[in-house]
């Protein structure tokens, strides 16, 4: 059992989506308390060789630091997702499969109620792109896992998330090797992420402008210039996995 555990990404960076893809269930880690400056509502995107790469944000209604990520919401009015679809379609409007992404964000906010919970939204994205033929595994929340966490927080807090769905292997950022040792972890095997958006040819983002490439951006940015298909084998090919 393969097992991925991260906070919210909404419109996540392409590395991200890979080891979602990639495991066989997905844990949700929104039991934590929120922090300042994440990326849980927002990502970047840019569009073509003329923009500087711009936040691409859907605003809370309500932002705590002593909130857990569990209890944020968003914006999510008819004003605010215009706002944000057209912000979109005007940086991708050359793009040739924008609608592709448009869809997406169509069917993510297709619920027009306002707020909206964070997660219920991420979880409404993840389930957008299952819908294009992306393969999102078993959904769980940590939350729904621990009702209490009892002051578990790093590495312990982990542990308690896979030994609840029986994980014997976890699929982690290659960063995780310095907050703890691989062998801590109660699984059989950790491995360590290495998604490098340069090790296949770059898709052209920025227009004709083949010598140009914007690899931080959002991966609806990279469903907006392949095909679907084309956008698996690109992640495929970017990405390996090494044994902790």
């Amino acid at each position: 059992m393969k097992v991925s555990i991260m906070q919210p990404n909404l419109f996540m960076w392409p590395g991200l989506l890979k080891s979602i893809i990639d495991s066989d269930v997905h844990i949700i880690l929104d039991s934590v308390l929120a922090s300042k400056n994440s990326r849980y509502n927002r990502n970047l995107i840019r569009g073509n060789i003329s923009d500087t790469a711009k936040w691409f944000t859907l605003p809370f209604s309500s932002f705590s630091c002593h909130s857990k990520i569990c209890d944020l919401t968003v914006n999510t009015s008819y004003k605010d997702v215009h706002k944000l679809l057209s912000q979109f379609q005007l940086k991708y409007k050359n793009a040739p499969y924008k609608d592709i992404s448009l869809q997406i964000l169509n069917n993510t906010f297709s619920n027009k109620t306002s707020p909206s919970g964070l997660v219920c939204i991420y979880r409404r994205f993840l389930e957008s792109l299952k819908l294009i033929g992306i393969g999102i595994p078993r959904i769980y929340l940590a939350s729904g896992m621990i009702s209490d966490s009892g002051g578990l927080r790093g590495i312990s807090l982990v542990n308690e998330l896979l030994k609840g769905v029986d994980a014997s292997i976890y699929l982690a950022s290659k960063n995780t090797i310095k907050y703890a040792d691989p062998s801590e972890y109660c699984v059989k095997k950790v491995f360590l992420q290495d998604f490098n958006p340069y090790l296949y040819e770059p898709y052209l983002n920025l227009g004709n402008h083949d010598t140009l490439f914007s690899p931080a951006l959002s991966c609806l940015d990279m469903f907006a210039h392949m095909t679907v298909d084309e956008c698996i084998d690109y992640l495929d090919k970017c990405n390996h996995w090494r044994i902790g």
